[in-house]
């Protein structure tokens, strides 16, 4: 689930020799409840935001260590309702009536059991901005298309939520064949996965998304 070789490759073609760009790898946030859960839910988000000079460093093993929630005041509204919509969504799959609030008690303790049981994708593996440009994230991945499908492939999630990216990868041909549920507007088939076209957390209405996405899921398990 985890593949240094695949890394290694990434990172190799990224850098090119460059010093100065540092690699932010990322996937399954913690392998042992990913294999003994039926969430099986993955992010894909866009870039991660770092400085020129900085080391090399692991998002989802930051998100472990600090319990599923990275503590980190530039991304804190993106992590925060990333937890959220976790909870919301493995709340949703058991049919269950959920309210945001609940996975936010107790500092968040509720959204982070929800996403220790997830992966965390960027399209972008290196010096992520604080705002991304889509002309350049669409070029980064259709050249990257291929590392993207095999990171997808070895994850092997079940749900995969497009925080923002979904046109994005689309672009590359990453989604052939997603086809719409006919009672959503948001949740596709592909390869026998739930695919959901959503917003970036960064910007997102805490309250309106989460009831949205609950929603939307329960509709096409009903």
């Amino acid at each position: 689930m985890y593949s240094k070789k695949l890394q290694e490759e990434w990172r190799s073609t990224l850098q090119n020799n460059n010093s100065k760009q540092s690699f932010i790898f990322d996937g399954i946030i913690d392998s042992k409840i990913w294999s003994t859960n039926d969430l099986k839910l993955m992010f894909i988000l866009k870039e991660a935001y770092t400085r020129e000079g900085n080391a090399d460093w692991d998002i989802a093993r930051l998100i472990a260590l600090n319990g599923g929630r990275l503590i980190n005041k530039k991304g804190q509204a993106t992590h925060n309702r990333l937890a959220e919509w976790a909870y919301g969504i493995e709340q949703s799959l058991k049919g269950e009536d959920t309210k945001r609030f609940e996975s936010e008690k107790n500092n968040w303790d509720l959204g982070k059991q929800s996403m220790m049981k997830s992966a965390y994708v960027n399209v972008k593996k290196n010096n992520g901005k604080t705002r991304s440009v889509e002309r350049q994230l669409k070029k980064i991945v259709n050249r990257d298309k291929d590392f993207i499908a095999a990171q997808i492939k070895l994850i092997g999630p079940k749900i995969i939520l497009c925080a923002g990216t979904f046109d994005i990868i689309r672009s590359a041909n990453l989604f052939d064949g997603a086809e719409k549920y006919d009672k959503s507007n948001i949740c596709y088939k592909w390869n026998n996965k739930l695919l959901i076209k959503f917003c970036h957390p960064a910007r997102a209405n805490k309250e309106s998304t989460y009831k949205l996405l609950t929603e939307e899921i329960k509709n096409i398990i009903r």
